[in-house]
């Protein structure tokens, strides 16, 4: 899995009868067009299933997935995870010390990832030599409604507490140790993934979003698209000696293909930058444009580049 990566975690009580078969039925063909719009990682999370009914619907799960690049995991069992031919295994929190202790002289082959809440698991799963780490809760979420948010800042916290950790601790060769992926989950939609990104994120992992969403493939298309825009600007920004980058996450109609022709560009030289979606919310401009001066970037005219229906809506034609 490579920065920036979305993942895709399946509702809970897909596995058992509180689905009907034509339900379930609709939610592997969503996990199907949302792979193909982006979606790199699909994890299999149902902790109401029994194991025979995660292990079947695992392996429908896996005939999905077989069709594409994506990675596919089992959340919290290693033998169904098996037994269903997934690429690895994804620990809850809880988990992480039992695996240590009932692996520690044994080597996992497959991709690892595990659920944190704080620096504490952060490490314990780096201990583990983790692939990724999924940080919660990001925003307010109907899967855990009475879950207060941690927020984007907590997985920032983490994410600089592992950074430390990697440069006191080196290995028989003197190397730093590896950081894991960090993925942040909860409430996280198309307008607010790039607050994951902004403090840190390598990735972000969704449920209602794709597996509800009406249109699937464009929804993981728009943003997976986004993401890869905001971090072309974070990298080019950091490139050219500014610090931070920091862009507001406009709402927008654009497929990956459109943002990566008419996406983010930065003029090196003037140090300028343009930024073109094929729509945005008109109400971000005057924030956006402001946020681009603070960074020291100048923007004039047609810097920004709106759809001549909301130019002409909204007075910014002139």
């Amino acid at each position: 899995v490579q920065p920036p990566f979305l993942c895709l975690i399946t509702p809970e009580g897909l596995c058992t009868e509180k689905y009907s078969e034509e339900a379930k039925r609709i939610i592997l063909s969503r996990i199907g067009l949302a792979v193909e719009g982006g979606v790199s990682l699909v994890q299999l999370r149902d902790k109401t299933a029994t194991r025979e009914e995660l292990a079947t619907m695992g392996k429908r799960i896996r005939d999905v997935v077989d069709r594409s690049s994506a990675i596919f995991m089992v959340n919290g069992d290693l033998d169904v995870a098996i037994a269903c031919k997934a690429d690895g295994v994804h620990l809850p929190e809880a988990q992480v010390q039992d695996f240590i202790n009932s692996y520690k002289n044994k080597k996992f082959n497959g991709v690892l990832g595990c659920s944190v809440h704080s620096s504490e698991a952060a490490l314990r799963a780096m201990e583990v030599k983790a692939d990724y780490i999924v940080v919660g809760t990001m925003f307010k979420t109907n899967s855990h409604p009475g879950k207060v948010p941690e927020g984007p800042e907590s997985l920032k916290k983490i994410k600089l507490d592992m950074l430390d950790h990697s440069q006191n601790t080196k290995d028989s060769n003197g190397a730093e140790e590896k950081l894991p992926l960090v993925c942040g989950v909860g409430g996280i939609d198309g307008d607010n993934c790039i607050e994951v990104l902004k403090n840190g994120g390598d990735g972000v992992a969704m449920i209602s979003t794709l597996c509800f969403a009406d249109r699937p493939k464009d929804k993981a298309e728009e943003v997976t698209g986004f993401m890869a825009a905001f971090l072309t600007a974070y990298n080019t920004v950091n490139k050219i000696g500014k610090k931070r980058v920091d862009i507001l996450s406009p709402s927008f109609s654009a497929t990956s293909q459109s943002i990566s022709e008419q996406g983010i560009h930065f003029n090196e030289g003037a140090k300028a930058v343009n930024l073109t979606f094929s729509e945005i919310n008109a109400m971000k401009v005057a924030e956006l444009k402001d946020e681009l001066r603070k960074l020291g970037l100048p923007v004039s005219g047609r810097k920004i580049e709106l759809s001549s229906r909301l130019k002409n809506a909204y007075g910014l034609d002139r």
